[in-house]
C-alpha cells in the first residue's frame, strides 16, 4: 500500500499512518475502512486543523486508488472518500499546473503517465514553490508498490525543466507577419 498526504500535514500525516496500521480485513469495505481511520484521527482531542487530503493505491484485494479527504461540515471535520478512476489530484488543487492533466490525460499504463505526472509538480512548484517542492513516485501495480530511484526522479526532474523552457519558446520566438483587417473604428 502507498499513501501520499496532503493540506494540513500535521493532521494528513496522522491519518496516512492510521491507515498504514490497517489489517488485511478492513479491504473487505475499503471505503468505510478508509473513512473510519480518519474519523478515529479527525475526532481525537489532538486535531489542529482538520484540512487533509490523502491518495491511497493498494494492492489488497486487488488494485484499487482511493482519494480521502477531509471537510468541516457543521463545524466538526468529516472524512469522505471514494475510488478512484482515472486521476485524483490532492494538494493545491487550485494550482493551474493542473491544466497538464485536464488537457493531457489518457488512460494508459502508469509508467507511460510518470513524464506526464512529473512536468505537473514541477510546473505546479514554479507556480506556488511555497507548499510544493521536490518530486518522489511510488508506483503500484499487481506485484506491489516500489519507489521510483532517486536517479530516475532528477532524470524526469530534468527533462520536465527542459519541456517547460521549450514550451516557453515555442511563444518567444514565434515569428509571423501579421496582416491586419481595414479599420472599422472612427
Amino acid at each position: 500500500m502507498a499513501v501520499s498526504f496532503a493540506r494540513s500535514m500535521e493532521t494528513s500525516e496522522r491519518i496516512a499512518a492510521a491507515i498504514l496500521l490497517l489489517d488485511d480485513s478492513a479491504w473487505g469495505n475499503p471505503i468505510q475502512s478508509l473513512c473510519d481511520a480518519a474519523n478515529a484521527v479527525l475526532q481525537s482531542s489532538t486535531v489542529g486543523r482538520g484540512d487533509s487530503q490523502c491518495l491511497i493505491v493498494s494492492t489488497k484485494p486487488t488494485l484499487r486508488a482511493y482519494f480521502l479527504r477531509a471537510a468541516q461540515i457543521g463545524g466538526y471535520w468529516q472524512p469522505f472518500c471514494q475510488e478512484v478512476i482515472g486521476y485524483a489530484i490532492a494538494g493545491d488543487d487550485n494550482n493551474s499546473a493542473i491544466f497538464w492533466i485536464q488537457r493531457y490525460y489518457k488512460k494508459e499504463p502508469v509508467i507511460a503517465l510518470l513524464p506526464l505526472a512529473a512536468q505537473l509538480i514541477v510546473v505546479a512548484g514554479k507556480l506556488n514553490s511555497a507548499a510544493i517542492g521536490g518530486l518522489e513516485i511510488v508506483t503500484c501495480d499487481s506485484g506491489g508498490c516500489r519507489r521510483i530511484s532517486d536517479e530516475s526522479i532528477a532524470a524526469l526532474e530534468s527533462a520536465a525543466e527542459e519541456w517547460d523552457k521549450r514550451i516557453r519558446a515555442l511563444f518567444s520566438d514565434y515569428a509571423q507577419q501579421f496582416t491586419y483587417a481595414p479599420s472599422v473604428i472612427r
